[in-house]
Formats: C-alpha cells, sequence, structure tokens
C-alpha cells in the first residue's frame, strides 16, 4: 500500500479519487500465492469465521428441498 499511496498522493485524494487501476501495477508486482498456500489461508478464515458452516447451509437446504426462505417446496 505504501508504494501506491505515497504522501503526495494522500495530499491528492481530496482532489482525484482512487481508482482501481492505481493499484494494478503495484499488485502485479507483488510476490505471486501459489494455490496450496492459498486453500490453507482460506481453511485458516473459514475455521475463524465460521464461514465452512455458512457455505453448507445452502447446500443442505436444497439437498432437504427447501427454497430460500425455509418452506419445502412441492
Amino acid at each position: 500500500m505504501r508504494a501506491t499511496l505515497t504522501a503526495r498522493r494522500l495530499e491528492r485524494l481530496a482532489h482525484r479519487p482512487l481508482v482501481e487501476s492505481e493499484f494494478l501495477t503495484v499488485l502485479a508486482r507483488c510476490p505471486r500465492v501459489y494455490a496450496d498456500e492459498n486453500d490453507r489461508f482460506r481453511d485458516f478464515t473459514d475455521a475463524v469465521t465460521g464461514l465452512t458452516d455458512r457455505r453448507k447451509a445452502p447446500e443442505d437446504d436444497a439437498a432437504a428441498g427447501k427454497d430460500k426462505k425455509g418452506a419445502k417446496k412441492k
């Protein structure tokens, strides 16, 4: 973030808001995250935030034949 948001750029934020393209060059120079590292990070995040349970809930509802509102489908 420091490479993108220099002191001068921070001063100019009021005149010119940040846009996504300003981060692309910096992100392109970041080290690559490999699939196994990404999987470990995702598993860790899921365990800490409880996302695993929330991701499984729609699958469980679909398997039980329920729609989004919890009512049984005909």
